[in-house]
């Protein structure tokens, strides 16, 4: 769990830290290079410790390490293709200036001060 939980922060962060104005591909396109290369570092090395752990002579032992290296695998790839899909989608909808709790309504009005509707103002 911490080692997906870490992996979707890294990318939250790296996508953060580009600039806003620029297209969400573009956007997506830096975040990628610069957070993927940590996660993937990473992941293959808790993929290769639990590897190699999957050798041991204790029987629990080598079980907890073969699921997790088949854990820390589906993690990685899920990470970079499913959440990192998401995320291309959350640019998009930032892009466009809409709400993130109502990403269907229309784009936010710049006068409203809180609220994503002004229900809070």
């Amino acid at each position: 769990l911490g080692i997906g939980v870490d992996d979707m922060f890294v990318l939250e962060q790296a996508l953060s830290a580009t600039d806003k104005t620029a297209p969400p591909a573009e956007r997506m396109a830096a975040c990628m290079g610069s957070a993927g290369v940590s996660i993937t570092v990473t992941s293959l090395t808790d993929l290769v410790a639990f590897a190699l752990g999957s050798t041991s002579s204790l029987p629990a032992l080598a079980a907890f390490c073969c699921f997790a290296t088949i854990g820390i695998t589906a993690d990685y790839l899920l990470q970079i293709s499913f959440f990192a899909g998401w995320m291309a989608l959350d640019a998009h909808r930032e892009a466009a200036g809409k709400p993130d709790c109502c990403p269907c309504c229309g784009p936010l009005d710049p006068s409203v001060e809180s609220g994503c509707c002004g229900c809070f103002a």
